[in-house]
């Protein structure tokens, strides 16, 4: 595994599984203030999704947490 890639604008994480991705959504939930915005951006597959269910239960959401681009795919 790389090391991450952190900017001012970026950050480069690799995890080895979906249960890590939800982890590491977790981690950040922990750290994120009212108002601050988080832009995930990746090829269909990346762990977005993952990414925020993980951000989602660290919150207190119990709604599912679906991909949009699924729902755009099954229309």
């Amino acid at each position: 595994m790389s090391e991450p890639a952190v900017s001012a604008d970026a950050v480069h994480v690799e995890v080895p599984d979906s249960e890590s991705m939800r982890a590491l959504g977790a981690a950040v939930a922990r750290l994120l203030q009212p108002g601050q915005l988080v832009v995930l951006s990746g090829p269909l597959g990346a762990g977005k999704t993952t990414f925020v269910q993980g951000v989602a239960k660290a919150l207190g959401v119990v709604e599912p947490v679906t991909s949009p681009t699924f729902v755009l795919a099954r229309i």
